[in-house]
């Protein structure tokens, strides 16, 4: 793996830092991070979760004997951790330093990306059966009841990458097959977008890896670098225009 790279406010590059190869092994890939405060951070790995300190550039494995594997993290609030695992998700209770699992779920759905919208509802991106919805994200904390739903079309697989919410409760579902979906979380239906359409400015690939919203009707989309190395790349794209 590469490790992390570092880089200043002005989006100067600093310096790379690899965790020590003698403590947590070779090729470690780095997948997804949030900031836990303004020294720490914390990411999901090949090898489970790393806590790095932008002080003194040191790693630290969290939770190792029960997570071995993450690709993803997101708050669910100033306390509560969501982490994806090798099957299923994983909510932790946290207060900087100190990593509390609390309890696993779905631990039999391969799951890969993850959102808490301003509702409380929980949005899990699986990786061949679309995007499931779960009503009350505090209630599957606590172990009490709640209500499922699953968006996936009668094609068959529907293969998530990511979900991004933006402002007005407008919600971006990226797909490595299906290109992109568009909706709104407190309403139905999902405005799709692929390279079907053949809109003039349209993404270039069906294989979107990354979403970052510009605003309500534009969006950055990054392609799979593995899947697509020749084409797609990074572009701005525009419901409206194409």
């Amino acid at each position: 793996g590469s490790g992390v790279l570092i880089f200043n406010k002005e989006q100067e590059f600093l310096e790379r830092v690899i965790p020590d190869k003698d403590v947590f092994g070779n090729d470690i890939l780095f997948f997804n991070g949030i900031e836990l405060n303004n020294e720490n951070y914390l990411f999901t790995t090949s090898v489970g979760l790393l806590q790095f300190n932008l002080q003194n550039k040191k790693f630290k494995q969290v939770l190792n004997e029960e997570i071995n594997f993450s690709n993803y993290i997101t708050k669910v609030n100033d306390n509560t951790l969501l982490v994806t695992l090798s099957g299923g998700i994983a909510f932790i209770d946290y207060n900087l330093n100190n990593f509390r699992l609390r309890r696993k779920c779905f631990e039999s759905i391969v799951i890969n990306s993850a959102l808490v919208d301003d509702s409380s509802n929980l949005w899990l991106g699986t990786l061949n059966d679309g995007l499931m919805q779960i009503n009350n994200a505090n209630d599957l904390i606590k172990g009490g009841e709640y209500k499922t739903s699953v968006f996936k079309p009668n094609s068959g697989i529907l293969r998530s990458s990511c979900i991004v919410s933006v402002s007005n409760n407008t919600c971006w579902y990226g797909t490595f097959n299906e290109g992109i979906f568009k909706f709104n979380m407190n309403e139905n239906p999902f405005k799709h977008y692929n390279i079907e359409m053949n809109y003039k400015y349209a993404i270039s690939t069906n294989d979107v890896a990354h979403i970052s919203p510009l605003d309500e009707d534009r969006v950055y989309l990054g392609a799979n670098p593995i899947l697509r190395s020749n084409k797609g790349g990074v572009g701005l794209f525009n419901t409206k225009t194409g």
